[in-house]
């Protein structure tokens, strides 16, 4: 088995590139959103 200090750096950087995927993700839906509800609002 890995040991501890080699798996806490992979489980890391595998959070990290998985939140930033969601808070880009999220902010390109709530642009859309946002772009969406204000068109239709004019």
């Amino acid at each position: 088995m890995a040991t501890p200090e080699s798996d806490i750096p992979l489980v890391a950087v595998l959070t990290f590139a998985s939140a930033a995927t969601s808070i880009l993700t999220g902010r390109e839906n709530v642009a859309s959103k946002t772009s969406f509800a204000g068109n239709g609002a004019k």
